[in-house]
């Protein structure tokens, strides 16, 4: 028995059900296998008295049938497959927003639920974004212009390094995605802090591939890092880590979401570069009983894999990456470039960096894989860290792009 999506809903189904238990749907791979079945006995059991010519023609056009029937059926099988991992969503838009008055460590005295709709029922990912005008956008980008200018007159400026250079001025990267929401059965939520405003945000795009369980992996393995809070008496305000290994070295991107059995909670839905089948989900917060590490207190919901176009040094350009250090008691660095594919599409870029000299030594050799925006073709990529020791040096570091997924508009966007 294996599971496949209803065409109607996109709710999970047996191959075997001869319908979909929550629409009613008529499971069309429940048909096509009785169908081959019911031909192939009757080809088997029809008694064949006529004459040698005659059996020859009799049999050939059973084959002829058989055939025709079991073409049709793959077709019925690779179209719900393609129907499943290639929505055509025409309208996707924000329905309603439900207000909870109720305490939350990380969305304070309430939240908002936001749930969206759409008329495309199979598994996606919906894409949301905050509004902005172009003018504010604008003045935010000229003031961290301004900000890192006047940072770099005031701190260590090595003359082997950027750091003595002005920081160039970038384009401003307007598609910058805030949430994600998975969408089954042309529904799915979100959540939102209390203070925000729900008329700030809005569905910009989706991203299509393909929903995974369990089953897909060769490893799933959480790792705690934790800490006391006044806020909850007895409970561990913790962070969590996943490493999930996939059977087949794909790189893209994996979207999780997840549920807190301690809390009855439904965590935010995040995202991780997938790269050769790993991926590392970093970094969700929760509340869990005082020193409890009972593996099953968090538990994955949903998971759903959207594979990268790949690309070569011909599909980009790139500039040579401007490096900044402060002293202000802060110690810290950061590193920042600008990606240009192309291509001009809005999307994500699944990209890695490794540091090959100066900096921290426990993270020598050791390649990061990270996930930044794409707007309009261009990725403006910064990494931040922290030094301890005074003789930290500039470090250096070398690139690699694997590729970039690009996301679609729906079609009310």
């Amino acid at each position: 028995m294996a599971l496949v999506f209803c065409s109607n809903c996109g709710n999970k189904i047996s191959d075997k059900a001869p319908a979909c238990p929550k629409c009613g749907a008529v499971n069309t791979m429940y048909t096509a296998q009785n169908l081959q079945t019911n031909v192939t006995v009757n080809v088997e059991n029809t008694p064949i008295k006529a004459e040698p010519e005659r059996k020859k023609k009799i049999l050939k056009t059973a084959i002829a049938i058989v055939s025709v029937v079991l073409v049709l059926a793959g077709a019925i099988t690779a179209g719900m497959i393609i129907i499943g991992k290639n929505p055509n969503v025409k309208k996707l838009e924000i329905e309603s927003w439900d207000f909870h008055d109720e305490q939350d460590y990380y969305y304070g005295d309430g939240y908002f639920i936001g749930t969206i709709t759409s008329d495309n029922k199979n598994p996606f990912i919906a894409v949301i974004t905050k509004k902005s005008t172009d003018t504010e956008a604008e003045s935010e980008s000229e003031a961290e212009t301004k900000t890192d200018t006047e940072a770099n007159t005031k701190t260590n400026t090595d003359t082997d390094t950027d750091s003595s250079k002005e920081r160039p001025k970038y384009e401003t990267i307007s598609y910058l995605p805030q949430y994600y929401a998975y969408m089954q059965g042309g529904k799915g939520t979100f959540k939102l802090s209390g203070d925000e405003e729900p008329n700030d945000y809005t569905i910009d795009s989706y991203l299509v591939g393909t929903p995974l369980d369990e089953k897909d992996f060769t490893s799933i393995k959480y790792d705690y890092t934790d800490y006391n809070d006044d806020f909850y008496p007895n409970q561990t305000i913790a962070y969590f880590d996943v490493q999930l290994s996939m059977k087949k070295p794909q790189n893209g991107m994996l979207f999780c979401s997840f549920h807190n059995n301690a809390t009855n909670e439904n965590l935010e839905m995040t995202c991780a570069a997938v790269v050769n089948g790993e991926v590392l989900v970093s970094t969700n917060r929760c509340v869990l009983p005082y020193k409890s590490r009972d593996p099953k207190a968090i538990v994955i919901q949903d998971m759903y894999f959207v594979p990268l176009t790949p690309i070569q040094e011909s599909d980009y350009v790139a500039d040579k990456y401007y490096f900044k250090r402060t002293d202000d008691g802060l110690h810290s660095c950061s590193w920042e470039w600008e990606m240009t594919l192309n291509t001009p599409i809005n999307g994500f870029l699944i990209y890695s960096t490794t540091l090959t000299e100066g900096g921290k030594k426990e993270d020598i050799n050791k390649e990061q894989f990270k996930v930044t925006p794409i707007s309009n073709g261009k990725s403006h990529i910064i990494i931040f860290d922290w030094y301890d020791d005074e003789n930290f040096e500039n470090p250096q570091y070398t690139h690699r792009y694997y590729g970039y997924i690009e996301a679609k508009k729906s079609g009310n966007n």
